[in-house]
């Protein structure tokens, strides 16, 4: 309100997306859920691929709440290739696009797998590089259950944009690759069996990695300490805090700023537990206590990487 004097749902429906004809596309989780034609996300949990709910991006919806379709996507990306004009009206000034595709942080200097590729930048949203002598302007999109591509070649005028709804697949990446390969006369590389490939191995090994956890908590070992000792209330300066129960001789995590959300953890090791959570697109991990003099000190969180990459270390209050 304080730069548009309107919310941003409004701003981008009455500025965008109502000039581009974009009728299927809508900003919060409730449009989403209230569309019979919408489709479902799906995430992998114990090596399935199960039906997940919607996540709510609603509190940081410029970072990621807009629902689309490849229709409406293609009205997007058709005002990107001619210059900001979409159905003969300039939409956005040509010279904010250009913007936008002005590289403003480095990111690599080339790929040894893509090696006609010798630089790579992001700009305003977008990534930035060259490939087989032309200007890639990309960027991938994603929320639980969902992964995408949108890639431009502005001198092509080429726009490609790939939607999925499972968020553990290589298509989303690999699809784009092989168009533009072809597109560009580029000689043939057969890009899902590289990428599956890829992801076939990962799978195993997290798999193999899980197996062995199983196997230690199927040993039903008893953690270090009591399970009271585990027990309190725990606080992380960015997150917030969690509260870990001893619940019918298991603990349970509960997270301040997810509700829903529980965590079961079963001793592993130690002070170590197995952690599966009640959501499957957070994962099964290993849980880790930090304990000093018979003391717990803290505990380090992980889930999976489409949720957050990095741990985060709860100090128990």
């Amino acid at each position: 309100p304080l730069a548009t004097d309107t919310s941003w749902d409004d701003y981008v429906k009455y500025h965008f997306l109502l000039p581009l004809k974009m009728t299927r596309t809508s900003t919060n989780i409730a449009a989403i859920k209230g569309d019979n034609n919408a489709a479902q996300p799906y995430t992998r949990f114990n090596d399935s691929l199960v039906k997940i709910q919607y996540m709510s991006f609603d509190n940081i919806a410029p970072a990621g709440s807009i629902n689309s379709s490849v229709k409406d996507m293609s009205n997007w990306l058709l005002m990107q290739l001619d210059s900001g004009r979409f159905d003969g009206k300039q939409l956005v000034p040509f010279d904010a696009l250009q913007e936008t595709r002005a590289g403003q942080t480095i990111e690599g200097s080339g790929s040894s797998f893509f090696p006609s590729n010798h630089f790579s930048v992001y700009g305003l949203g977008f990534d930035l590089e060259d490939y087989g002598g032309k200007l890639i302007v990309s960027h991938s999109g994603g929320a639980a259950g969902f992964v995408s591509y949108v890639t431009l070649i502005p001198e092509e005028h080429l726009g490609i944009v790939v939607l999925t709804n499972t968020d553990v697949n290589s298509l989303f990446f690999a699809l784009p690759r092989q168009i533009t390969d072809a597109y560009l006369g580029m000689p043939y590389r057969n890009y899902s069996d590289i990428f599956f490939s890829f992801a076939e191995r990962r799978r195993m090994r997290e798999n193999e990695e899980l197996k062995k956890d199983r196997e230690l908590v199927a040993r039903k070992q008893p953690p270090s300490l009591s399970l009271k000792s585990y027990s309190g209330t725990y606080a992380n300066s960015v997150y917030g805090t969690i509260t870990i129960k001893a619940e019918n001789n298991k603990l349970n995590i509960y997270f301040s700023h997810h509700p829903g959300l529980i965590g079961q953890l079963e001793p592993r090791d130690g002070n170590t537990f197995l952690c599966t959570y009640s959501d499957p697109e957070y994962g099964i991990k290993v849980i880790p206590f930090t304990v000093e003099n018979n003391q717990v000190k803290s505990v380090t969180i992980t889930v999976n990487d489409e949720i957050e990459f990095l741990p985060y270390e709860f100090v128990k209050q």
